[in-house]
């Protein structure tokens, strides 16, 4: 039996980060207004 639902993390100071990816068809959406804000 295999877990697919588990998550690796990486630990950054003392947290432990989620190493997330998106699947190769949501890497290219486009980011609206507010989206773009946060990037600055």
């Amino acid at each position: 039996m295999s877990n697919r639902n588990t998550i690796s993390c990486r630990k950054v100071g003392d947290y432990n980060i989620p190493n997330l990816t998106l699947p190769p068809e949501e890497a290219n959406i486009r980011l609206g207004k507010w989206g773009m804000l946060s990037e600055a």
